[in-house]
């Protein structure tokens, strides 16, 4: 007991202090050393507060070093103006036991975010306020600089370069609508709003790319990041980790990290057959990824939690993505928990060279 106190306290004085962050196109650099980025997502609304530190423990014992996590707009602001983080909503505690176990963190804001969630996240009051949703409508541009900013606001002494753990932001999520005006705007407030730590776009690579190309020349806005599941084929689909993604976005997008921001798990719906991933062939994915030049790499899920209330999206089940690495009753998925963490372990040792 004493020498697990001792290597917690000793973990926490590491990340005790500001660090510098940065990365160019190989990797992440925190105070100038190269760190491979091994994450899992966790969702602390869908998990109960006594249940976060177990969780985090069980990624850290994988050989994971990062969390990744959505804010839920309608979660925080139920009614208009009326934020909570109290509670299921104290993302700063949560924030706070991933930095105790001496890992990072990144959040995606959003405030869109899909998940399988009531509404993407969007509260219902917003149908009076606009005629559209992640557009060009002044009302949904207010209101998406609102929680942005408060978000930001929330936590931004807990940034990586503030003595926290939190090394990235997400603006937006997976979109693919023909608004680029939006999303230029989208990439332009937030980076409005901190520039501290980098932003990440994800999922449609041409796109993004567009957005860091607004001006006829290369200036990174976000970062590129890509959804889904690993594909050997020389794919022209912009859509899906492959080799063919990591070629374009390193020529479109020179400088910046390779980042999976979902390997996903996957999730179940009421009247439709469970859907699994063959641990080989996630393993196999993860392991192509790092050869050619993968420098982040994220489980989406890492857990899924459960959907509590009305939380569940569409026809999504209360256990969310249940076949994960850790599954919704918090219990290891064996034997693929020992077998990705015997490869961590393999990734971890041979990382700094």
């Amino acid at each position: 007991m004493l020498k697990c106190m001792l290597t917690l306290l000793i973990m926490t004085a590491c990340m005790a202090g500001a660090k510098n962050f940065s990365y160019d196109g190989r990797s992440v650099l925190i105070d100038g050393e190269r760190v491979l980025m091994l994450s899992g997502a966790v969702h602390y609304s869908r998990v109960m507060p006594e249940d976060w530190e177990k969780v985090i423990v069980m990624a850290k014992d994988m050989g994971l070093n990062t969390i990744q996590t959505y804010v839920m707009w309608n979660f925080h602001e139920e009614s208009e103006g009326d934020w909570s983080w109290e509670g299921r909503r104290d993302l700063r505690t949560f924030l706070s036991l991933i930095q105790q176990h001496g890992m990072y963190a990144t959040v995606r804001i959003g405030p869109y975010v899909c998940a399988e969630y009531y509404y993407g996240g969007i509260p219902l009051w917003m149908r009076s306020k606009a005629e559209c949703y992640r557009c060009s409508d002044e009302g949904w541009k207010t209101n998406m600089a609102k929680v942005l900013a408060t978000v930001v606001d929330h936590i931004s002494d807990m940034f990586v370069t503030k003595t926290g753990p939190v090394v990235m932001l997400q603006v937006e999520n997976e979109y693919t609508g023909s608004d680029m005006a939006y999303l230029e705007w989208a990439g332009d407030t937030a980076r409005n709003i901190t520039t501290e730590i980098p932003w990440n776009l994800c999922h449609d690579l041409t796109q993004c790319t567009e957005i860091n190309h607004e001006n006829g020349s290369y200036s990174e806005k976000v970062i590129c990041t890509i959804n889904g599941f690993w594909m050997d084929e020389y794919t022209t689909d912009p859509h899906q980790p492959s080799p063919k993604w990591i070629a374009d976005n390193i020529n479109g997008n020179p400088g910046v990290p390779m980042v999976w921001t979902e390997d996903q798990g996957w999730f179940d719906q009421w009247g439709s057959a469970k859907k699994v991933r063959v641990s080989s062939d996630q393993l196999y994915g993860m392991a192509r990824w790092f050869a050619y030049g993968g420098a982040w790499h994220n489980f989406y899920m890492l857990t899924g939690g459960n959907n509590y209330g009305y939380q569940s999206g569409g026809i999504v089940t209360t256990a969310y993505a249940p076949d994960t690495v850790i599954n919704n009753l918090l219990m290891k998925h064996e034997p693929r928990y020992s077998c990705f963490t015997a490869f961590f372990a393999v990734m971890n040792a041979i990382a700094p060279s």
